[in-house]
């Protein structure tokens, strides 16, 4: 038998799907309405972001490396992602990007056109997180003619979060593409993280309870100061655990030994 919650969730995949197939593929970047990405406005750069229904949860799954722990504390549970009318968004954009893809990567590239022009009047860097709940291989996504968005526009300063590890050296040629790997709580993505922090690359790492100076043996930075990670370089990202993540017990969140 459903319980209540089930019969809300139906009904915004509902409205999300019929929504999905209404009228013109608009409203993908998002600029300024998320807690993490504002902060950046601080050191001059202005980021759009785009939001999925993150892992399985509209069903279709964006996240393909997804584990136990980093599904049962994503971020979709923390801020604003969990309310019933910015959900039934990030689904509307899915089944878009899934079902009228053409027309999604175009509306996209108007929208990163626009985070261009409103970045260079308020003399910032534009930078584009195409993945902020989702983990997709954009690098593999034709648009217009051209090989993918970061060829559209080699000006942007992409980034994005990944724990596909095959990624980091898939797309370790495009110059204004960024990737930070997210270690999650299975064995094979420590050895992973540690392998990506000896090749240069920032990893993030969520705690409980604070911030260490290190892990094994890599100098932890606070990660919520600002969301901009193309500045950093073989620095563990220390993120707070927020929403269920607090009382995550699957290794995905790591507790502070002082």
């Amino acid at each position: 038998m459903k319980v209540a919650n089930d019969y809300i969730v139906t009904e915004i995949q509902e409205w999300a799907f019929a929504s999905a197939f209404s009228g013109n593929v608009k409203d993908i970047v998002s600029v300024g309405k998320d807690a993490k990405t504002v902060k950046s406005l601080k050191v001059g750069v202005l980021t759009g972001i785009v939001y999925m229904a993150p892992a399985n949860s509209s069903g279709h799954n964006v996240c393909p490396s997804l584990t136990k722990g980093c599904k049962a504390s994503c971020l979709y549970t923390a801020g604003q992602g969990k309310y019933p009318n910015v959900k039934a968004g990030r689904m509307r954009r899915t089944y878009q990007f899934i079902y009228r893809q053409d027309e999604f990567m175009a509306a996209l590239a108007k929208d990163i056109a626009k985070v261009i022009v409103k970045a260079k009047k308020l003399d910032m860097i534009a930078a584009i997180r195409l993945n902020g709940t989702s983990d997709i291989a954009y690098e593999d996504i034709p648009v217009l003619g051209h090989k993918n968005i970061f060829a559209m526009f080699p000006s942007v300063a992409f980034y994005d979060y990944t724990k596909r590890y095959d990624r980091l050296e898939k797309c370790a040629t495009i110059r204004n593409y960024h990737l930070t790997f997210s270690r999650a709580e299975t064995s094979l993505s420590d050895s992973q993280a540690l392998a990506a922090l000896a090749n240069g690359y920032p990893v993030t790492v969520v705690f409980r309870s604070g911030l260490p100076k290190q892990w094994n043996g890599y100098q932890v930075i606070d990660g919520d100061i600002h969301d901009f990670r193309v500045w950093d370089s073989g620095f563990v990202v220390g993120l707070k655990a927020k929403g269920d993540a607090i009382t995550d017990k699957s290794g995905f969140v790591v507790d502070v030994v002082q």
